[in-house]
C-alpha cells in the first residue's frame, strides 16, 4: 500500500506542475470515480 501512496502523490504533484502552466484551464481529476483534486492544491 505504501507504493499506491507514493505513486499517487508523485502523479499529484506532476498534475499540479501542469495545471501551473495552463492558466485558466479547467481541471476534474479522478481515479475510480474518487475525486483526486481535494486531496492538492489545485486551482479551481
Amino acid at each position: 500500500m505504501i507504493h499506491f501512496a507514493e505513486v499517487y502523490d508523485y502523479w499529484g504533484e506532476c498534475l499540479q506542475e501542469i495545471i501551473g502552466l495552463l492558466p485558466g484551464s479547467r481541471w476534474h481529476i479522478h481515479i475510480d470515480d474518487v475525486d483526486v483534486m481535494q486531496d492538492y492544491d489545485y486551482p479551481d
